[in-house]
């Protein structure tokens, strides 16, 4: 199952009226993160890292793809990125290979406007979700140990 996925890529742009911010996070086959972060407004913050994890973090975020079924979706009829800027979802699993983008900042209820309602929702929750882990992943390594064991 953990040779399933070979490169996970997740990207977002967000605009604001003065500033932006670029975040991207990409998972490849030897299982490193590679974390990029760029935020401009008054001061400029570029931040890059690097961390390394096990064959088990593969396998539960190719369990993850499989289990919200985003392998039979397409981003034909979802909303496209606007002003606000965009989310985007790159994934090589097997001999396939998946690209997704919508616009950033999707609410629940205007997800129903969409031609693709439901495909737009899973889309949302998995992205959602494995962002939400790989950068717990990162920060978890990153946090200095406050407490000694």
């Amino acid at each position: 199952m953990a040779d399933s996925l070979n490169y996970l890529r997740i990207s977002s742009l967000f605009l604001g009226s003065v500033s932006k911010e670029i975040e991207e996070i990409e998972l490849n086959l030897k299982g490193e993160i590679n974390y990029f972060n760029y935020s401009s407004g008054k001061s400029s913050i570029l931040n890059l890292k690097k961390i390394k994890t096990c064959r088990l973090i593969m396998t539960i975020i190719s369990n993850m793809i499989i289990y919200h079924e985003i392998l039979n979706e397409t981003d034909k009829h979802w909303m496209k990125n606007d002003k606000n800027g965009f989310q985007e979802l790159e994934i090589f699993y097997r001999n396939r290979h998946l690209s997704f983008k919508s616009s950033n900042l999707i609410p629940f209820y205007k997800s129903f406007y969409s031609r693709d309602p439901y495909g737009l929702q899973k889309f949302s929750k998995l992205f959602i979700e494995l962002k939400y882990l790989l950068i717990l992943l990162y920060k978890l390594h990153f946090i200095p140990s406050i407490y000694k064991l």
